[in-house]
């Protein structure tokens, strides 16, 4: 974790940038509201066509009603489909600042600094905040800020790199994480800072953390929009409420001027895979005014450009993209409902991803209903004429009952609820084992030598690229000799169930009682995991419990056996005392002769 000084001095660099701000001239942007609407009538085609509007449906209503965020013009073109439509909240993202400010406080310890946003930070603050990072990494493994393009406004489009050596290749596995390529959603950029702070602290300190960031090379873009965001950030500025503006700051109609009802491109309908797919034009509009405008063609827009130009030339194997609000993770195809050839191993992966937070999982129309063309994740997994196909995902962080905007209480919570997602993602992004089972087994006639039997198998998306070598480490106490090291061959991607089996051979040379141990799998030279367990030393023939020490409860145990009958399957070796081949009354009375020594 960071230390107190640094926790108090980005406090106050967040407190002195805020009032810096505040002072500082605003620019020409006008007031923008949403209204929260509720809508009758709305039929499945009337909700396909709201969706290619960009019109967000975030609630429905107990008799068949739904509750939609509509600007003024959508609210009149739903009335011209012959929608019943009535305002609920005039103005919808005031009303969600009036109640965050409200609980409005310091963040816990643990958590990351409220932000000047209603407790999100602002566009400064996640740079600043990304800089603190850099400032305060003790091990070097985060990045400068790299400028891989510009906005339309010309504000940088920056990324960091976080890896054992992030200034050089190193041929490992590459991630991708990005977020705020939509606006409005900064509960997405929450979450990915939270997760990059994650590692800087616990590299060098958590054994598994340290694995992961030696064994790939993690890129993050936490603002892929940063004029769409800037946009909002003074809309709150100037009106005290949350902007809901979706997409980039592109001036369509060329008037020099932002024009809510006018400007803009959503940049994830921008991409060239399927863009504009005629066949489903409600999953992205050719209207201007619309939220999801994909733009006047494919990659029209600098933002898109620089993405396209930074992915191209590297060899990323993984990504995610992270958006607000549906907790859903999405999977391509999503310009239409149709799985891909890699469909087995997204519903295995996903699986494994949302296994700590508990989200659904399928392509768009599985999870959220309707299609979406030309957007990043379908590009990234389907477009690999000039680079490798990555398995990509759509994260889209939180809940529909918080909407946009969630209240500051929801931060810290989506970010510890989504963090062993974003951690699984890095680890499956390459080759990652897992140890199926291990199983002590004691050498036969010599029971001084123990056999560690394990099974391995592949959790992540590429095979081993090197040998791979299982080691014993023990931690503590004993003089123990293991045979160096063993190589339990290739495993293959996502081999299930695991086929491979081998064994450790570990001389106990008269050490007795348990010691804390770990089987340690290496790729090549490189340590990537290490799995914890108890190891059993050449315990005494008259410990039957292999608790460490002999009492009554062997008694017991013996007792047990001889009232068993000895059934199938027990380990009647142990119980033979006397080593005459059978188990009697009289390895009872050896036990008792050993007891009566105590």
């Amino acid at each position: 974790m960071q230390s107190i000084k640094g926790l108090l001095a980005a406090l106050f660099f967040f407190y002195w940038l805020g009032e810096a701000l505040a002072q500082a001239p605003l620019p020409d942007i006008p007031a923008m509201t949403w209204r929260l609407v509720e809508i009758r009538g709305a039929d499945q085609t009337a909700q396909r066509l709201m969706a290619g509007a960009g019109i967000e449906i975030v609630g429905k209503e107990s008799k068949g009603g739904l509750q939609a965020l509509v600007n003024r013009a959508q609210q009149q073109w739903l009335d011209s489909l012959g929608l019943f439509t009535r305002v609920l909240i005039e103005d919808y993202g005031r009303w969600l600042a009036e109640r965050n400010r409200a609980e409005a406080g310091l963040a816990a310890p643990q958590d990351l600094a409220d932000g000047s946003l209603g407790g999100y930070f602002s566009p400064q603050e996640i740079l600043a905040f990304v800089d603190s990072l850099i400032a305060g990494d003790t091990h070097g493994i985060i990045s400068d800020t790299m400028i891989i393009g510009f906005s339309t406004w010309q504000n940088p489009l920056w990324v960091v790199k976080i890896s054992a050596a992030p200034n050089a290749d190193q041929d490992l596995p590459e991630v991708f994480f990005n977020s705020l390529i939509h606006a409005r959603e900064a509960m997405s950029g929450m979450v990915l800072l939270y997760f990059m702070r994650y590692l800087v602290d616990n590299y060098g300190v958590t054994d598994s953390v340290t694995d992961l960031v030696d064994s790939r090379e993690l890129y993050f873009m936490p603002l892929v929009n940063p004029d769409g965001y800037q946009i909002n950030w003074d809309n709150y500025r100037n009106t005290g409420g949350f902007g809901l503006w979706r997409k980039n700051a592109r001036d369509n109609n060329n008037n020099g001027a932002l024009d809510q009802l006018l400007d803009g491109v959503d940049l994830n309908r921008n991409f060239p895979f399927q863009w504009g797919n005629i066949d489903f034009d409600y999953s992205s509009s050719s209207n201007p005014g619309s939220d999801s405008y994909r733009g006047a063609s494919a990659a029209s827009e600098p933002e898109t450009k620089a993405l396209i130009d930074f992915i191209n030339k590297r060899s990323f194997t993984a990504a995610i993209n992270l958006h607000t609000y549906s907790a859903v993770l999405i999977n391509p195809f999503n310009y239409r409902d149709l799985r891909t050839p890699d469909s087995l191993l997204y519903d295995r992966l996903a699986g494994l991803l949302t296994a700590g937070n508990g989200y659904g999982h399928g392509n768009a129309i599985e999870t959220l209903g309707y299609p979406a063309n030309g957007e990043l994740t379908d590009w990234e997994y389907a477009d690999s004429a000039s680079r490798g196909k990555i398995m990509s995902w759509t994260g889209e962080i939180g809940a529909t009952k918080n909407g946009f905007w969630p209240a500051r209480t929801e931060i810290p919570l989506e970010q510890k609820k989504n963090l062993a997602m974003l951690a699984d993602l890095a680890k499956i992004a390459g080759f990652w084992p897992t140890l199926d089972s291990l199983a002590q087994v004691r050498a036969q006639p010599d029971s001084s030598r123990l056999h560690l039997r394990f099974r391995l198998s592949n959790l992540g998306i590429l095979p081993n690229r090197e040998k791979i070598t299982v080691r014993l480490k023990v931690e503590a106490g004993g003089e123990f000799n293991p045979q160096d090291s063993v190589s339990p061959g290739d495993l293959s991607v996502a081999a299930v169930p695991p086929s491979e089996r081998d064994s450790l051979l570990v001389d106990l040379s008269g050490s007795s009682g348990y010691y804390p141990a770990a089987l340690e799998v290496y790729e090549g030279g490189r340590k990537l995991r290490s799995f914890a367990f108890q190891l059993k030393g050449n315990l005494s023939p008259f410990d039957l419990t292999r608790d460490g020490k002999t009492n009554i409860f062997d008694l017991l145990d013996m007792l047990r056996i001889l009232a068993s009958d000895q059934p199938t399957g027990a380990d009647w070796s142990a119980y033979d005392l006397n080593h005459d081949g059978k188990v009697t009354v009289l390895d009872l009375i050896v036990l008792l002769k050993d007891l009566a020594k105590k």
